[in-house]
């Protein structure tokens, strides 16, 4: 399960490194990503990207923070999935239309410190 581990964050160190580097590309892919999804297949990625994760924290020294990760990615997943209120429909405006470059920059320098803090705990 550890190859797992070192996909899901070398996932995150090169989708970080993208967005601080190549901003406005990723936002433009980001943005025909999000428009042509349903929020129910982001749910079910964002599930499965959780279920990987808690199976796979045995391989990681840090064993809970990853449970962590994992019960948090599953917890989106779910309110993705379910949508209550039109949820997405919001999320997703304000995330493509009314975000700033530096929110999208932010949100990389958390994605590649936690991929690479993910990485660096695999055993």
């Amino acid at each position: 399960m550890k190859w797992v581990l070192m996909g899901i964050s070398l996932l995150w160190i090169a989708s970080g490194v993208c967005l601080i580097l190549y901003t406005a590309a990723c936002r433009k892919v980001l943005a025909n990503l999000l428009e042509n999804m349903s929020p129910q297949i982001l749910g079910a990625l964002a599930f499965g990207v959780g279920a990987l994760l808690l199976l796979s924290a045995g391989a990681s020294q840090n064993f809970w923070f990853v449970v962590l990760l994992a019960v948090l990615a599953a917890a989106k997943g779910l309110l993705l999935f379910l949508n209550p209120r039109g949820l997405f429909a919001k999320i997703r405006q304000w995330y493509l239309h009314q975000a700033d470059d530096q929110t999208y920059r932010m949100a990389g320098i958390i994605l590649l410190v936690l991929g690479t803090a993910v990485f660096s705990w695999i055993r």
